[in-house]
């Protein structure tokens, strides 16, 4: 969420999982010009076929179980399989989410990761590992 402190542990060749928050590199400037980076969850790995339909998300023909989405509805009609050395990731905030659903961001490069997420700081009511 907006404004929460996280511990982002730097990768270098690990590959992300499923489930794992990560952090990337985006071609996107913010209001200074500096390349923005994204914090969102990945749904794919290579070769996964992801399928969004009816609001709901499909990882290799199983329904996600989500726990963790802010609204238990996913916008989108998504049929691909994730390219070789790329993720699909979204975020949480499902409706506020610019993430792999969008053309704009599409499946992510591996390389472009920056770090896997695992433990939040604040605020401290959710202090502790991220789900």
């Amino acid at each position: 969420m907006d404004y929460d402190i996280l511990f982002a542990n730097k990768i270098k060749s690990k590959s992300p999982k499923h489930s794992d928050i990560v952090v990337f590199k985006t071609d996107f400037k913010n209001k200074m010009g500096i390349n923005k980076n994204f914090i969102k969850r990945v749904i794919g790995i290579e070769g996964d076929k992801i399928v969004i339909t009816n609001g709901k998300v499909y990882v290799n023909d199983v329904l996600l179980d989500e726990p963790y989405i802010k609204v238990d509805y996913t916008h989108g009609d998504i049929d691909i399989i994730v390219p070789y050395n790329k993720v699909f990731v979204m975020g949480d905030n499902r409706d506020n989410s610019f993430d792999s659903r969008s053309p704009e961001v599409g499946c992510i490069d591996v390389s472009s990761i920056k770090a896997i997420v695992p433990f939040r700081f604040y605020p401290f009511n959710k202090f502790g590992k991220v789900n």
